[in-house]
This record gives C-alpha cells, structure tokens and sequence, in this order.
C-alpha cells in the first residue's frame, strides 16, 4: 500500500529521486520545437503532419520513460504507460507517414495516443490531489491541465473531419500550448524547489 493510500490520501508524498521539474522541462523541448517550425512551414499536408505528431510523441514518451525518477513514487506507473505509449504512436506515426499518409491516418493516431496519454495523466492528478504537501499539490494541478487539454485534443480530432491543412495546424497548436506550459510548469517548480532549499538551510 502506498504512502497516500496509508494516510488517507492526506499525507506528504514519497520523494522523487530526481528533481520534478526535470521532466516539464523535458517535455518542453520537443513540443515547442514542433510548435514553432509547423507555424513558419508552408506545406501542411499529411506527410508532415504525420512526421511533426511522431517528433512530439516520440520525444514526450524518451522524456518521460528517462526522468521517471522525477515522479513520485506513487504515481510510479504514469510515466511508464505514457512513455510508452508516446513511443508506441510515435513508430506508428513514422510508418503511416511513410507508407500510407492521409487525414485519416493522422487523426486517428492522435486521437488514439491522447486518448491513453490523457487518461493516465488525469489518473497520476486524482491520485496527488489530495496531498498536504503544497508544491506536489501544484505539480498534480499541471497534470490535470495537461490531461484536460489533452483529452479536449482526443475529442477535437476524433470528430474533426479528416482535412490536412486543419489537422496539421492542430497539431501544431496542441504542440505549442503545450510545450510553453510546460517550460512555465518547470520554471515555477524550480524557483519553488530553490526556494525551499534557501529555507531549510
């Protein structure tokens, strides 16, 4: 049983063995990277929609299966299901956009990866929610942010009619909001983990 579950989803959270605010800052790079170059491309068509959704996915699920010692142990399993399943839908992506590249390639992909991505980062929230500890309550409240948007991209291009250039652009979207709010989220939780250090010195 872990600790939250042993103090009533009250008590302070096992430690990570890493810093937490490693992981956004991983999660960043490859988002906002995708972002900016699909907002300046010309060409929006499936191929490169494809090739961009596989660079955020892929580059999301190496981050999160290599800093998972930046999770708390309670949530141990978010990082491992999502890491893996970004690198799932990344292989999947590369080989629709190589073989096969259409709207519907790209939207079905998407939907299905943020549908999984979604459901276990809105897991790792209700598990964190109800902790004592106000940093870990901030980080939990980044998750649910992410989950939630990612779960509203999901719907958006599982009912989205399958056109390129809209899809395409989504994707960028998604990438960049993303990936900026998650540069915000570790900026914050490294001031707030300096922070702490400075008090307790």
């Amino acid at each position: 049983m872990s600790t939250i579950e042993q103090q009533g989803d009250h008590g302070s959270p096992t430690p990570s063995e890493r810093p937490v605010w490693q992981l956004p800052a991983a999660r960043a790079i490859p988002a906002v990277a995708v972002g900016l170059v699909v907002t300046f491309l010309q060409s929006h068509d499936a191929f490169v929609g494809l090739v961009a959704f596989a660079i955020v996915a892929l580059g999301t699920g190496a981050a999160l299966l290599a800093l998972q010692g930046a999770v708390f142990a309670e949530v141990a399993r978010f990082p491992r299901i999502a890491g893996v399943a970004g690198l799932v839908a990344g292989v999947v992506a590369i080989a629709l956009a190589i073989t096969a590249p259409s709207g519907l390639a790209l939207k079905v992909v998407v939907a299905a990866w943020a549908l999984v991505a979604a459901g276990v980062e809105g897991w790792a929230w209700f598990r964190m929610r109800a902790t004592t500890d106000a940093r870990v309550r901030r980080i939990a409240a980044d998750w649910r942010f992410v989950a939630a948007f990612t779960l509203v991209a999901a719907v958006v291009f599982a009912l989205m009619p399958s056109h390129d250039v809209v899809l395409v652009g989504l994707v960028g979207a998604y990438a960049i909001i993303v990936g900026v709010f998650h540069g915000i989220a570790a900026y914050s939780a490294r001031i707030a983990a300096k922070d702490a250090q400075e008090a307790t010195a």
